[in-house]
């Protein structure tokens, strides 16, 4: 487990490459940004119905702008902002694209880490706060990964506090706590690595797969790992096989959660899931004192 986590720098263990999908040209017309809030929101609503890589882009620069010139604060422009960054990533887009807005993805996720008023999940249970933090940076690491070597790095490091974190909570057994002690250190080494190093980087299959997806695909993956787990945990399976799964269960829901503005019902209902992901996730850690 220590080496794959060198190796990729993230708990999402249980994903399989997927190759990008989605509508939409290459590119699309050029959207030019305003610099008033005013002829911001005019450019939204001009390039409302548009879904090309040019336009998701836009909307995703002008959310920023407007959180940059109204409320610094609004978790609501934050997350319509991010879900055109995951409109761009899950179809065809110029490499720049791409890049832009993972690296966007993985700054935000980073912010809501540090800052839970930008947060719209909202975890149960004695290990809420670091658990919330330490898949906020997971997702974060492979936002990053996809990204750049830097931030990456950044969400590493917030990793490494975090599974520290976790490791002094009282509920687990000395065993269990020298693991996630023994995570932070990976996590840890392995942004030391990154900062160090100037060899050519790709992102790793599993982050390709998680960034690359919609947020229907999202919401699939969350399911299907949580499944395995179940699965694992009913066959006496392997605990850390059964934890690296509720983790990537946890973090597709997490980022469906964040990032889709206007849940539809069936969304909704699909996403009810997270409590049980998380009580069993809690449990899970709980049991093995």
């Amino acid at each position: 487990m220590v080496a794959r986590l060198r190796r990729n720098g993230l708990l999402i263990a249980s994903l399989v490459f997927l190759p990008s999908c989605g509508s939409g040209t290459l590119r699309g017309e050029p959207v030019p940004i305003p610099d008033t809030p005013v002829a911001l929101r005019r450019t939204l609503a001009g390039i409302e119905s548009r879904k090309d890589p040019e336009a998701c882009r836009a909307r995703a620069r002008i959310y920023a702008r407007l959180r940059e010139l109204e409320d610094a604060s609004s978790a609501e422009l934050l997350a319509r902002g991010d879900a055109a960054d995951v409109e761009v990533l899950s179809q065809p887009a110029p490499p720049e694209f791409k890049s832009e807005s993972a690296g966007r993805l993985a700054r935000h996720f980073r912010d809501r880490a540090a800052t839970p008023a930008l947060c719209r999940t909202t975890l149960q249970g004695p290990l809420a706060a670091p658990l919330r933090r330490f898949v906020h940076f997971t997702i974060a690491a492979a936002f990053g990964e996809y990204s750049s070597r830097g931030e990456q790095a950044m969400a590493l490091a917030g990793l490494a506090a975090a599974a520290g974190e976790i490791s002094s909570a009282p509920s687990l057994k000395p065993e269990v706590q020298r693991r996630w002690q023994e995570r932070a250190r990976q996590y840890a080494l392995r942004a030391e690595d990154l900062r160090s190093s100037e060899e050519p980087r790709e992102p790793s299959p599993e982050a390709r797969a998680f960034v690359e997806q919609d947020f229907a695909r999202h919401l699939e993956e969350a399911a299907r790992a949580a499944d395995a787990a179940t699965r694992e945990k009913a066959q006496r399976g392997d605990p850390e096989r059964v934890l690296e799964h509720y983790l990537a269960a946890l973090s597709h829901y997490v980022v469906v959660r964040e990032c889709l503005p206007e849940p539809s019902p069936a969304d909704e209902k699909r996403l009810e899931s997270m409590e049980l992901v998380t009580r069993s996730l809690t449990d899970l850690l709980s049991a093995e004192r």
